[in-house]
Order: structure tokens, then sequence, then C-alpha cells
């Protein structure tokens, strides 16, 4: 009886023991499953950018922050101060020249201006013009910044034309994707968009940074896919719309779109996107005429109403007060054909 009793006793004070390392051995796994399921948050990936050797072109190069994503100031800072260091690579060259320096820098609202030194002033316009691509593209990929400004001693940067730079974006630099960024050229455009009843043209003018790798007249047609920037203009073309080919040749420009510029559900005058490419390149290009196919086909009648088999010239009757136009006033409007 009393080995019984004495083996109750050993039963009961074993027993807590073991569904204490039961419990620990569920809590672990647990655990470790909630890890394996967990999902992380994804990094962002970063480049700094350098002049090749030559200094007529940008190459990226991929970059590790010290500080974290969610840390704005941090990756000024670090950027900042990264642009001015001596790349590893013996052909490539930073940003700034060596006597020049960022001396502050002010965020408002995803707004950055980066106020640099007067030897800013001292590059050449067409390096000026890489450095500047250079660093609008590496401050806009931090989360929270939209737009990139640069000041030179708290004055604003003029291009070479005399006119404030002002804030750029990625869409200031206009460049063919897949190619490597080569040089860039400052051009105005005359663009044209629909007026608010989707019958006439209005005229937009922007000054826009362009990429050598691709023609003028590519950049002019994106610019109009982007769509208008002044109120009251709407677009004419889809934001999807797929450009396959842009050639230029005698003055006549063949522009190639694939079939998704046919399921436009703008609502506009069937002729008017067309109009508005012609008109855009005809005052910014001096293109005297322009050749489009869908799809590599120019047999095609356009929502049933305008034919493609015909290249079309610029027409100034379908531009809003008109009366101011110089090709209407010199009787130069043509319609298609």
């Amino acid at each position: 009886m009393k080995n019984k009793t004495h083996e109750n006793r050993i039963s009961i004070r074993l027993l807590p023991a073991a569904v204490l390392v039961l419990l620990a051995a569920v809590f672990l796994l647990s655990g470790c499953g909630r890890h394996r399921n967990e999902i992380q948050p994804e990094s962002i990936s970063y480049s700094l950018y350098f002049l090749n050797s030559s200094m007529d072109g940008l190459e990226p190069r991929p970059y590790t922050p010290d500080v974290s994503d969610a840390d704005t100031e941090g990756l000024i800072l670090e950027f900042m101060a990264q642009i001015k260091q001596a790349p590893q690579e013996k052909d490539l060259n930073p940003l700034l020249p060596e006597d020049c320096k960022i001396l502050d820098y002010s965020l408002d609202n995803g707004a950055l201006t980066l106020n640099c030194s007067s030897a800013y002033s001292s590059m050449e316009s067409s390096r000026e013009l890489l450095t500047r691509a250079g660093i609008v593209r590496t401050f806009l990929q931090i989360d929270g910044i939209d737009c990139v400004q640069i000041t030179i001693e708290g004055s604003s940067l003029k291009n070479a034309s005399g006119s404030e730079v002002g804030f750029m974006t990625n869409n200031s630099f206009v460049e063919n994707a897949g190619k490597t960024i080569n040089s860039y050229k400052s051009v105005t455009m005359t663009l044209y968009f629909a007026d608010e009843t989707g019958t006439m043209l209005k005229q937009e003018t922007r000054t826009v940074y362009y990429s050598t790798n691709e023609p003028l007249e590519r950049a002019v047609i994106e610019e109009l896919i982007k769509g208008p920037e002044q109120d009251g203009d709407y677009a004419v073309l889809p934001a999807t719309t797929d450009i396959l080919s842009v050639l230029t040749q005698d003055n006549v420009c063949y522009v190639n779109f694939d079939s998704s510029v046919s399921n436009s559900v703008l609502n506009l005058k069937a002729e008017l996107p067309f109009y508005a490419i012609v008109n855009s390149l005809a005052d910014t290009c001096e293109t005297r005429k322009v050749q489009f196919t869908i799809d590599g086909k120019s047999d095609i009648l356009y929502r049933n109403t305008v034919d493609l088999s015909e290249p079309f010239s610029r027409n100034a009757d379908l531009i809003e007060n008109n009366s101011d136009d110089p090709a209407s006033v010199s009787g130069q409007s043509l319609l298609s054909g």
C-alpha cells in the first residue's frame, strides 16, 4: 500500500512536467510554422547613376543603402553623399564634378529641391543635362519623392535658352525603352489635344528632354500618349497605346501602331487622333506627311470612317482659333492624301 501511494505521488509530480514539455514543443512548432508562412515585405531595388568613360551617357549600377526604405531623410542624405563618390569601376565617372557640392535640400509635399554650389554652372551643357537626368532618376527612387528641382546657390537652374528648368520627373526625360541611356536634347514641342467637344484640336506647348537613342517623332507621339497638361484639354490617344515603330524618310513619317489603338473608348471625332499626331509632328519636326499603319497594315477603314491607305497632311482647319495659325494664313492646310 505504501509503495502504491508512492508511485501515485510520483505520477502526479511528473504529469505537469510532461505537459509543459509537450506545450513547449507545440509552441515551438507553431512558431516555426508562423515564421515560414509570414509574408516578408519586398525590399526596394535602388541604382546609382554614373557618367560613362566618354562622358556622353549614363550607366546605372545596383546599390543597397545603409538605411531602411522608410527612412526618407536618411536615403536623401545617403544619395547626396554617394553622388559625389568616385565609382569603383575605373571607366565610370561621378555625376557631379569634384568641386561641385549639394549644399542642402528641402522636401515639401513630395517636391525635393537640391541646392548645389556655384560650380554646378561650370559644367558643359551636354554633361549638365546628363547629370541632371542622373540626379532626378536617383532621388525619384525614394518613396515619397514625386519631383526634383535643382537650384544653384538658391537661384533657379536655367536651361540653354535661359528658361527656368523647374521641377522634373522621369517623364521629363524621354527615352526608348530597352536601350542604354545616351545623350539628351531639349526640345520645345507643339502638341495638339482635343477640346471638350472632341471635335477640335487645342494647342499645347511643353519643353521635353528626349534621348537621342530614339527619333524625335517618336518622342512627340509618346508625349501625346501621356496626355495633356493644360486644363480644358483632353487626351487624343489611349494611355495604353503601343507604338510598334516610327520611321521618317524624305519628310514622310511612317507610324505603326498595334491593334490596341483601334480599341479606343475616347469620345472623339474619328479622324481627330490622327490629325493631332500629324499637326504635332508637322509643327515640331517639320514633317510634311504621315502614313499610318496598324499592325503593319494600311488598308484599314478606321471606325468605318477614316481611310488609312493614304498619307495625312497637316490640317489647320481642325485647330481651335486657327486664325493665328501661320500654316492656316499661308494656305498650307491640307487634308489627307
